[in-house]
């Protein structure tokens, strides 16, 4: 994604320029990293931006992304080549086998949710969740522990939705209504 550095704060204070080695939180528009939430980790990946002459002027490693102010998404960033300016254009960029374990593993959670609310029955809650792209976690309130045959068929169903590779949609509606 072409994006535009619209903020560069260093240890609370805003600057005008983030430089070589250094750390810092950039505020990017538009952004292509998901903040931290609901239990997915924030996104990571790259950033580079060119000189006058076309070239590659700078790179920086997107270490986090999280929501420090309400819905504004903010990356941490380390400059490894170049100075990282106020108002630059930079290619901003997810490493595509990382999103797409991610939404593998997010898409998983939902169906373990299902499987669970279908096998142990409605009073199943979720109690947290974390999302990676190389690992989930499923936090959940039960009545009992599972037995061995109700998780091998929890297993069973969650991997026999995987196997149908059925299309996967994305709907923004709100909150009560997805649930």
């Amino acid at each position: 994604v072409q994006s535009a550095v619209k903020a560069i704060v260093i240890a609370g204070e805003e600057r005008d320029a983030l430089h070589h080695g250094s750390e810092g939180d950039v505020v990017l528009s538009p952004t292509p990293f998901y903040a931290e939430s609901g239990g997915q980790i924030g996104d990571t990946g790259t950033l580079v931006w060119l000189g006058e002459a076309g070239e590659i002027a700078g790179r920086a490693t997107v270490l986090d992304t999280q929501k420090p102010f309400g819905e504004l998404p903010v990356s941490r960033v380390r400059v490894e080549e170049g100075s990282l300016s106020l108002n630059a254009s930079v290619r901003a960029s997810v490493p595509a086998p990382v999103r797409l374990d991610t939404t593998a593993n997010h898409t998983a959670t939902h169906l373990l949710h299902k499987a669970l609310k279908d096998i142990l029955g409605p009073t199943v809650q979720q109690a947290g969740s974390l999302v990676a792209p190389d690992r989930l976690r499923f936090d959940y309130t039960h009545h009992a522990p599972l037995s061995d045959e109700q998780l091998r068929t929890i297993e069973d169903a969650v991997n026999d939705r995987i196997r149908e590779n059925l299309e996967v949609t994305k709907t923004v509606m709100p909150i009560e209504e997805a649930k």
